[in-house]
């Protein structure tokens, strides 16, 4: 008689369920009997309590799903990876999902609590239960895009506002960067503009890692190769935080600051533009207006769970000095 969110729906579906696999498919998601036995298969091995499969947009040639099959949040990439918080996989959603029957029970399945974030919180406790997570791409699913901005500015902001939840429940799990000290302080000097700066700390920069990576015994040219792809990985998370959750600190701060303005605009329109040159959306408009509305609404979401929480620490980021760190 109450809804009490889709973690309880789940919940009462699982309760029922005899099998030893279980399958959760969300209404809008598209899934066949191939595929879902195809993820399954996964579960062989005995660590593994859930695998998920790509999902991704069907583009109907809308401005919203030209746009969601290039950016949906449910998408997360062509490359299989094992999940853990932090990482470059950090979550899978439930929108499709195969999970092993009694180990999802042993860990008391969805948290009923969260009406928003249960499937990440799902993914987390599981792997900090000690389980593994896959990301199965090898497998795809088609999902259904939201039909208005409305409905697209609503999910976003509900995606935001669960981080501070998630926190509460993981701490720092749920940070917008988690990057390498010295390689995030270069990146902050190329968005602010100090570019003849960052001319300087780059020769250093690529020094200090080449150095310090000579215990992996790897070739001075592939630890050449992996501190450029950390330095500019660095820079795109960076300004990724800067134009999301951090969005509101940089407008007020542009008001006495032309490097935080400097900041947030490098951040917000160099992304942008690159991602016209490349994706040549023919709904440019709508492109343009939906990326700028998808930072927005996501960061207010997550300032508005801080305010419920009470906590800002979802905002935090998580920087690392030890080398092992760098490279999980």
């Amino acid at each position: 008689d109450i809804n009490k969110g889709p973690a309880a729906s789940r919940n009462t579906g699982l309760s029922q369920v005899k099998t030893q696999f279980v399958a959760f498919v969300d209404s809008d998601a598209h899934a066949t009997t191939s595929d879902l036995q195809l993820l399954a298969s996964a579960l062989s091995d005995e660590s593994v309590v859930l695998v998920a499969p790509r999902v991704s947009t069907t583009n109907t040639q809308s401005g919203i799903t030209e746009y969601e099959s290039l950016y949906s949040p449910l998408d997360l990439g062509r490359d299989a990876a094992v999940v853990r918080p932090l990482s470059r996989v950090s979550y899978v959603p439930a929108t499709v999902l195969v999970a092993h029957t009694e180990r999802l029970r042993n860990i008391n399945g969805f948290d009923e609590e969260l009406r928003l974030g249960e499937d990440v919180d799902l993914v987390w406790r599981s792997v900090k239960n000690g389980s593994t997570v896959r990301y199965f791409p090898s497998v795809e699913c088609q999902h259904d895009a939201r039909t208005s901005w409305v409905g697209f500015i609503k999910q976003r902001f509900s995606y935001g506002k669960s981080a501070a939840a998630l926190d509460h429940r993981h701490p720092f799990a749920a940070s917008p960067l988690r990057a390498n000290l010295i390689m995030t302080l270069l990146a902050i000097t190329v968005l602010s503009g100090y570019l003849y700066l960052a001319l300087l700390l780059i020769p250093l920069v690529f020094t200090y890692f080449i150095v310090t990576l000579r215990s992996t015994r790897l070739s001075i040219r592939v630890r050449t190769d992996v501190t450029r792809i950390g330095c500019f990985s660095t820079l795109r998370l960076l300004a990724l935080a800067v134009r999301r959750a951090w969005w509101p600190i940089f407008i007020v701060a542009s008001f006495f600051s032309a490097r935080a303005t400097a900041m947030y605009t490098f951040a917000v329109f160099t992304p942008l533009m690159f991602g016209i040159l490349r994706d040549k959306p023919r709904a440019i408009a709508s492109y343009v207006g939906l990326r700028l509305l998808d930072d927005l609404a996501y960061g207010a979401g997550v300032w508005f769970g801080v305010i419920l929480q009470r906590s800002p620490r979802c905002l935090l980021p998580v920087l690392t000095i030890r080398r092992s760190s760098q490279h999980q």
